[in-house]
């Protein structure tokens, strides 16, 4: 039979200090109150900075009952209460915290398995917020099983963890501290409910965490754990169009904490946890020379290789958000140069015949940066992607990924002059012209001579006059020079001026396009030319 122990504070009190009674072990079943006489800094010094470590922060003051714990024995233990939402931890006798877990299965309560414990372990019981009330404490013998699915649930160790998360959690801690360092860059009403699963970086990788689940809409920060801060590093929700959640990374060694959360604040349910660690030799691309227009090359796309960080190392800070392609995504390099007075319009082709292209296009620029151009997928209803751009010169590369991260295989390239046509842009005539899936950009050109300057407006109409699209112009100078606007012309409409030099003079290739890829609407482009005044003539070689 079990002994059913009636215990308070006090009495746990003399259990871990005084020496009297006896230590806890599998079969014992306890109702304990938590009160004033101790508190979590009593049994361990380090408590806080640990438990934060962890990802339960605490106060140092925090209201707390302790119990002895039976060296050498495997148990799993379980606490549970009506008047405060418990948390576990053990410590050795040294105050170092073996481990902790706040909710479990669902449910507010907590429970631990420990298997081993060094003499003079402490069990201590307390709560998220540091309040004090009964709970109902039960130990029981643990097996392997049981020590396995605590480790699956508390512990990114394995590269997977296995986790649940609970509703109507009342954390204020947590939201506060959260809420200071994450609610410039991340939309969530509460972060009480939120939970930190730490990890470490010992030198410096790439680490690609995935967040999914079937019950909820996850979302997904990256944190990196200071001595006192959970300071921001990354934010994902709804990656690749879908409700689950991806951050590819290359992280510094260090502390970092992946934050689980839900886009529905009260939302619970199992979630999977996944933290991938690549090589360096991952990072190391294979560029293929493309150096010759009209050609066709082959290069392989391989899983956990040629990622795409090793051509973009900030491609996670510095892609659009609607691009599909992470830093950890394996593709094939092409490296190509337009060369000085090769600059206009250019089909850009990747296809395949064991996967789903998708073609993403980056410059390199000359400080070492990468700027992104475009990318494509299933160009003309076919699995095949193709771009047809407007290149000025430089340096390119072609980066073909599956659409499915998980393909492999070979992959065609190849890009050459394109056979479109710009259209004529005559000063003060309006051309109109519908941008959408066919026609996703409309090309025009003019001539521009040194003296003179230029003006080129995009404004967005219907029938009804109403805006219906963001336009972007884009135009590239005889000397490769380009030149952008985005609603210089007051949204959403742009407005690009244009003062050549001697160097500049010639035919000018000029796109208009929806800001946000898959726009759709009708543009009225027009060009103004005007003589430049003599201060306008002047600072062109100053």
């Amino acid at each position: 039979m079990k002994r059913i122990l009636m215990l308070l504070v006090p009495a746990a009190g003399m259990l871990v200090l005084g020496g009297c009674g006896r230590a806890l072990k599998p079969g014992d079943e306890m109702v304990g109150e938590i009160t004033r006489d101790r508190t979590l800094e009593s049994y361990s010094e380090d408590a806080e900075e640990a438990l934060f470590r962890m990802g339960r922060p605490v106060e140092a003051d925090f209201r707390c009952a302790g119990f002895a714990l039976a060296s050498g024995r495997d148990m799993a233990i379980t606490v549970e209460s009506d008047d405060f939402d418990p948390v576990l931890a053990v410590i050795d006798r040294e105050g170092a915290v073996l481990c902790m877990n706040d909710d479990w299965d669902g449910d507010l309560a907590a429970r631990v398995v420990v298997s081993e414990l060094p003499r003079g372990s402490t069990l201590l019981v307390f709560g998220v917020d540091g309040r004090g009330g009964e709970f109902d404490l039960s130990v029981e013998e643990a097996d392997q099983s049981d020590l396995d699915e605590f480790t699956a649930a508390t512990s990114l160790d394995s590269g997977v963890l296995e986790g649940e998360r609970v509703d109507d959690k009342d954390d204020d801690l947590m939201d506060d501290l959260l809420s200071d360092n994450l609610e410039d860059y991340v939309y969530a009403s509460s972060y009480a409910g939120a939970v930190i699963h730490p990890f470490t970086i010992e030198e410096e990788q790439l680490v690609s965490l995935s967040l999914s689940s079937n019950d909820f809409d996850a979302s997904l920060a990256l944190v990196e754990i200071d001595s006192d801060e959970y300071e921001y590093v990354g934010y994902s929700d709804d990656y690749a169009f879908d409700t689950d959640s991806r951050i590819d990374q290359v992280l510094e060694p260090g502390l970092y904490g992946a934050v689980v959360m839900s886009y529905g604040e009260n939302d619970d349910g199992d979630y999977t946890l996944t933290l991938t660690r690549y090589d360096s030799a991952a990072l190391e691309p294979e560029k293929v020379n493309a150096d010759m227009p009209g050609a066709i090359f082959t290069g392989t796309v391989q899983p956990g290789r040629g990622l795409a960080a090793g051509v973009w190392p900030d491609i996670t800070q510095s892609k659009p958000y609607d691009l599909t392609v992470s830093a950890a995504t394996p593709c094939a390099f092409f490296e190509f140069v337009i060369g000085a007075g090769q600059s206009g319009i250019f089909d850009i082709n990747a296809g395949s015949d064991v996967l789903d292209t998708f073609l993403t296009l980056v410059r390199l620029e000359q400080n070492g940066t990468v700027t992104y151009i475009a990318s494509n997928d299933d160009a003309s209803s076919s699995t095949d992607s193709k771009l047809t751009w407007v290149l000025p010169q430089g340096t390119y590369v072609a980066m073909v990924s599956s659409y499915d991260e998980t393909c492999s295989g070979e992959v065609d390239f190849s890009y050459q002059p394109s056979s479109v046509r710009p259209v004529p842009l005559i000063p003060g005539r309006v051309s109109r012209g519908v941008i959408g899936y066919d026609t996703p950009r409309l090309t025009y050109t003019f001539d521009i001579v040194a003296g003179r300057s230029y003006t080129v407006s995009a404004e967005a109409t219907d029938s009804a006059g109403d805006s219906t699209i963001d336009p972007f112009i884009e135009a590239v100078l005889p000397d490769g020079t380009l030149l952008t606007d985005d609603d210089g012309g007051g949204y959403p409409n742009s407005l690009l001026h244009i003062y050549p030099s001697t160097e500049q003079a010639g035919g000018v290739i000029l796109t208009v396009r929806g800001l946000y890829e898959g726009s759709a609407g009708t543009v009225d482009v027009e060009l103004s030319e005007d003589r430049m005044s003599d201060s306008e003539a002047f600072s062109l070689y100053d």
